[in-house]
């Protein structure tokens, strides 16, 4: 009984190692390395002062998909940003990028007053 025991823990780890081994391989069997969220504000710029109506843009590059980017001041939910706005940029930055073709727009863009909050440093 416990070389049968054993016999199924070591099939076990090796159906738990090839799994890994084939979850980077596309359906045509070339592998893919591990993709990470990309996410970036542009503008503002860190340290930059800012009035009137303050534009926000950026990107985001998920490998599970987005449906919605909230902007948050000083940790406090604003709106909803405007998402799938294109960028040329990014898409030579990361060919591939969740297969091809490249499957969304990955620019986002919004806007806030900055009447609305206190004069000194805030964060985005």
């Amino acid at each position: 009984m416990r070389k049968t025991y054993q016999s199924l823990v070591i099939v076990g780890v090796c159906l738990l190692v090839a799994a890994a081994a084939f979850a980077g391989i596309n359906p045509r069997g070339i592998g893919q390395p591990a993709v990470q969220t990309v996410f970036r504000v542009d503008t503002p710029a860190e340290g930059q002062t800012v009035f009137g109506i303050v534009q926000v843009k950026g990107v985001i590059l998920d490998p599970r998909g987005g449906s919605m980017i909230t902007l948050l001041v000083d940790g406090a939910e604003v709106h909803d940003v405007d998402i799938d706005q294109p960028r040329d940029d990014v898409r030579r930055k990361y060919p591939g990028f969740r297969g091809e073709p490249f499957p969304f727009d990955p620019g986002f863009t919004s806007s806030f007053l900055a009447s609305n909050y206190t004069s000194g440093e805030h964060t985005i």
